[in-house]
């Protein structure tokens, strides 16, 4: 017999950074209502008391920045996420020239942004 409250809910929603900031500074209430993607638990009710002009600031504690979930704080370091597992998997089968150049091209790309005002 599976217990519900352990498995993840089927849905969830992925918060670009723009977005969840707004939900913060904007419908705290919605906000605080938010559930875990993983679990399905109330992942920021513990905000309830708090300003949320000071929340916005505390995003990386409840918000994945790799999948942009909400997860609660159990899983907010516990869970896998997919987009990263691919990454590895991708990885995984790779030779060391193709990591070499890749690496590089992340750089230039770095470079580049950083150069443009």
């Amino acid at each position: 017999m599976t217990d519900k409250a352990e498995e993840p809910p089927q849905e969830f929603t992925r918060y670009p950074r723009a977005d969840i900031e707004d939900l913060v500074k904007n419908k705290f209430k919605t906000f605080c209502k938010e559930k875990c993607a993983e679990c399905g638990k109330p992942a920021t009710k513990r905000f309830n008391s708090m300003m949320s002009v000071l929340v916005v600031h505390m995003i990386d504690s409840f918000w994945c920045r790799d999948c942009g979930r909400v997860l609660c704080e159990s899983h907010r370091h516990q869970h896998t996420c997919e987009l990263i597992d691919q990454q590895k998997e991708r990885n995984k089968n790779i030779t060391h020239e193709q990591l070499a150049a890749q690496i590089a091209e992340v750089e230039a790309r770095k470079e580049a942004k950083s150069s443009t005002p």
